[in-house]
């Protein structure tokens, strides 16, 4: 007898929105039209036939009923037991009956059961970097703003309007005499992209922000929630680049406030 819950890969408990989510990402990476593969027209029908009867309540019933008891003939209406007065006199009495064999959700299953949830992670990944693209094409805010000095622990910081920005040694040397710098920001999100030295003559562009040293952060976020979203198969290797995504996006939006 056929195992038509593994050839959905789908537990025997599963719904039937988890049966036909299988059932539609096995057709995408099967059928015919787009596998060459020669056994993809058996292995495609008998991914139908397995739907065929999974997806309806009565004839999943029967099989279900026939799976386990290969032996035993199913009728769809149960005759209703006469009334035992053991049943009555016995409070430890317990019927006897249909038990579903429960088996455990393989690493496959769990994929298929939260993997379109998983999947909204790449689609904000990529808003947010629109956002940010956005913002950072936009026209700049230049403004001019005084600094101060501070050493800490053999770290060089640029100190203004309450924030401490830390500098490189070789940077540093160009901003020892300087009283005023020419900040420019982003429109949007107000991060810092550039301090300049009011003759333009030098510039700072290596400091912990999305638009600094971190700006790798959102190009991970684009490449991986764009990869994860165009692929049509192997969705396993596609939900580790979800994961991957949201731990960059996580960062990005810890950047970004």
């Amino acid at each position: 007898m056929k195992d038509y819950y593994a050839i959905l890969r789908v537990s025997r408990s599963a719904d039937i929105q988890t049966i036909k989510r299988s059932y539609r990402l096995l057709v995408q990476r099967y059928h015919p039209d787009v596998n060459p593969d020669p056994q993809a027209a058996e292995l495609i029908r008998e991914i139908n036939e397995a739907y065929d009867v999974l997806s309806d309540s009565v004839k999943k019933s029967e099989y279900d009923y026939r799976l386990v008891n290969p032996y035993q003939t199913y009728t769809q209406q149960q005759q209703p037991e006469e009334p035992s007065p053991l049943r009555n006199r016995d409070p430890y009495f317990k019927r006897r009956g249909f038990r579903p064999v429960f088996r455990r959700p393989t690493q496959y299953d769990l994929v298929l059961r939260y993997f379109h949830y998983v999947k909204k992670v790449c689609v904000s990944g990529l808003v947010v970097c629109l956002i940010l693209l956005i913002d950072y094409n936009l026209p700049h805010i230049h403004r001019t703003v005084s600094i101060t000095i501070d050493y800490r622990a053999g770290t060089d910081y640029l100190f203004f309007e309450g924030r401490y920005i830390p500098v490189l040694q070789e940077e540093f040397r160009s901003f020892e005499d300087v009283t005023q710098v020419e900040l420019v920001e982003s429109r949007l999100l107000r991060k810092i992209i550039e301090i300049r030295t009011l003759d333009g003559a030098n510039a700072i562009t290596t400091f912990g922000s999305v638009y600094g040293t971190f700006k790798f952060v959102p190009i991970i976020v684009f490449i991986t929630a764009l990869i994860c979203l165009l692929m049509r198969d192997n969705e396993e290797f596609r939900f580790g680049l979800c994961v991957l995504t949201g731990f960059a996006l996580f960062f990005t939006l810890v950047l970004m406030f």
